[in-house]
């Protein structure tokens, strides 16, 4: 496990690691909006998917600030 309170690259990593994530929760949503019928609810479906994106850009960023990450994400 990572220490968290010194190991500054390790928490950058996690943090990409996370922004992944959120960028993988982005497309589920948006094809989730693109399947369903009803127009509210496909419009808050995506509102999520667009919000998840920012949460990847912002996590991105900030491991960027911190540290070196050494993990690569895929897309």
């Amino acid at each position: 496990m990572v220490n968290m309170t010194t190991d500054e690259d390790g928490i950058a990593d996690f943090l990409r690691c996370l922004a992944g994530l959120e960028r993988k929760n982005s497309q589920l949503f948006e094809i989730l909006s693109n399947k369903i019928v009803f127009p509210s609810i496909k419009s808050q479906l995506s509102k999520i998917a667009d919000d998840t994106n920012k949460h990847a850009k912002i996590l991105e960023n900030i491991s960027q600030q911190i540290g070196n990450p050494k993990i690569e994400t895929k897309e």
